[in-house]
Parts: structure tokens; sequence; C-alpha cells
């Protein structure tokens, strides 16, 4: 198939990671073949009873044949409001995954819950939900087991896998290992002092691994080492 990707804001994935990353991933799908406009408004989908085209709020139309929309979802609290759960931004659950009600527990892309490395948090991923859930599942049961997951998620995109550990919303540095406008393989720390928050990494499975648990024991890095992608995460630990 010819495909064009239309991204409303000025970058690629620019609501879930950093520059580098979409650079790196509109260079890939570029090179792979795919058309990736940026900026870009959708103002109608043209054709009767097929689809014929796409128009643009330049006044342009794109041939089509299929159209997939990508608009996210929008959080659905309603019922826990109904039953007088507190919601702020998800239902707000402890680290037990209780609700503000008695008996009541929530788990997954719904809740709000305060962890222990990043604060206030809602994640939007199956390993969230699946790692919450047990969590609620043992405290129905009687056990005292606390959240204390380091998040993490993943994408497959051709011969791409990028996994990422940790949230990087309060980073205050990013060091790149590797090249965005010429590498297959690289990772991006994101780090607050000395402290690694979250890794982007890019058929990088050992920059991955290594990521996670120095975000999980909140080891202090050196920055200056890292930088090198020769050098291995761990050693990089002062």
């Amino acid at each position: 198939m010819e495909v064009t990707i239309l991204e409303a804001l000025e970058r690629v994935l620019q609501r879930v990671t950093s520059e580098p990353v979409s650079k790196f991933f509109t260079r890939i799908h570029r090179d792979e073949g795919v058309q990736v406009r940026q900026k870009v408004q959708v103002t109608s989908i043209l054709g009767d009873s097929s689809v014929t085209g796409v128009q643009i709020d330049s006044g342009e139309v794109i041939d089509a044949r299929l159209v997939v929309v990508g608009i996210g979802v929008v959080l659905n609290t309603k019922l826990a409001e109904r039953i007088g759960l507190a919601v702020s931004n998800g239902i707000e659950v402890d680290s037990q995954a209780r609700t503000s009600v008695p008996d009541i527990y929530a788990a997954g892309d719904c809740t709000c819950f305060v962890h222990p490395r990043f604060g206030p948090t809602r994640l939007e991923s199956v390993q969230n939900a699946n790692d919450q859930a047990l969590v609620a599942a043992r405290s129905l049961c009687g056990e005292q087991v606390e959240y204390d997951a380091v998040p993490w998620f993943w994408s497959e995109q051709y011969d791409v896998k990028r996994q990422i550990a940790g949230l990087a919303q309060d980073a205050d540095d990013i060091v790149v290992r590797g090249d965005p406008d010429s590498d297959r393989c690289m990772s991006i720390l994101y780090t607050k002092g000395k402290k690694l928050l979250a890794v982007d990494a890019i058929n990088s499975p050992r920059d991955f691994v290594m990521g996670k648990k120095l975000i999980a024991d909140r080891s202090p890095i050196d920055l200056a080492k890292v930088i090198d992608k020769d050098i291995a995460l761990n050693k990089a630990v002062e």
C-alpha cells in the first residue's frame, strides 16, 4: 500500500515522547516509503458509498481508498462519580488499589494513584492494568501488598522495537545514546539530577533491562559516561 500519515501536531508522537524519538520514527517511516506530513488539519473525508479522498486545511485533496483515524479516547468516570468515588484525573486509588469508598477497588487506565517514584499518575498501559489488577486482587484477598512497579511500555514498527521504562515528564536533561539521523539502534535517557527517570530503548533490549533496574533502584549515574552507547548503563552507576 502507498501510505500517507497526516499528523495534526508539529511532530509525530509529540504527546508521548521526546523530539529525538519523534525524529527517529519520522525517518524510519520515510525510509520505508511512507509520506509523513506534519501540522496538517483534516477538514473532511470525501466519498459517497466509499472513501475517495481526504481534504486538508490547505484545500488540497489527498486520494485515498482506506482511512484509519486515530483520535484517542476520553476518560469515562461517570459510574464512579455516580456512586460517590473520589475522582480527579481518574478514579483515585491508593497503593493497594482501594478507592475512597470501603470495599470498592479499581485498576487500570481509569485510575489515578500516587506512584512512589513519580507522584500522582494515571497510566494508559496494558502492563499497568495487568500489574495493578494483581495488586487489587491480592488486596481483596486480605494481603498487604502495594503497587510499586516501574511503568513500562512497548511498540513495534517494522523491524524496530521500542521499549520504554519509567516516566519522563519531570526530566531536566535528555541524553541520546546514538544518532537519530542514521542509527536503527539507539537509546534516550531522561534524567533529573543524577537519577534516571526513564529510558527509551530502540532495538536496545540491554539498555531497557538495565535502565528499568536503575530506575527501580534509584541509582545515581554518571551522565558523562552514559552518553557513550558502548558503555553499559550499569557501568555508569556512581
